[in-house]
């Protein structure tokens, strides 16, 4: 198969993102921008993750923080702030030591996350700024919830397989 033609699934990927931005404005630009950068940019960085399935959550998770600390300057709203620097800090700890804990407090404060959001969408008038807010929120929690299992899945899946073939040599 030729590797410069696009799958099925990066196609409705790629369509799904289209789509939110485009309906989200600049709430769903700002995050796109700094995930979409991120991920280029660590893409040719020498130190990558130590598994390359947690460079699309560590992006995703670095566009969402850059969007809250944008937010919150212009917002001027302090726990805008703290959203800010947990999930940096969170996306720095996916890089450097990817593990059951932090999937764990990605998972936890995602769901937060939705269950602040997901009220405020039906209080918020369909199309209108707070709408779009609510929308991206829970866009990108949802794909962030998705992106963590995924990740943890492939993780153990990987460790499963090494453990059978360190057992398959040393049973020779």
């Amino acid at each position: 198969m030729n590797e410069s033609a696009i799958s099925l699934a990066d196609f409705f990927r790629n369509a799904g993102i289209f789509a939110i931005t485009w309906y989200a404005g600049l709430n769903g630009l700002i995050p796109t921008i700094g995930a979409v950068t991120l991920y280029a940019l660590a893409s040719k960085y020498k130190r990558q993750p130590r598994d390359s399935n947690y460079l699309s959550l560590i992006a995703i998770t670095f566009g969402y923080a850059l969007w809250f600390a944008v937010g919150g300057l212009l917002l001027h709203d302090v726990a805008s702030h703290v959203e800010a620097a947990i999930l940096f800090g969170l996306a720095v700890w996916l890089w450097f030591r990817p593990g059951f804990w932090p999937f764990i407090l990605m998972i936890f404060d995602a769901s937060l996350g939705l269950l602040v959001n997901v009220p405020g969408i039906f209080a918020a008038e369909l199309g209108s700024f707070g709408h779009k807010a609510h929308f991206t929120h829970i866009a990108i929690r949802i794909v962030e919830i998705c992106l963590v299992v995924r990740a943890y899945w492939l993780q153990v899946k990987r460790e499963g397989a090494e453990e059978a073939a360190l057992v398959a040599h040393f049973s020779r």
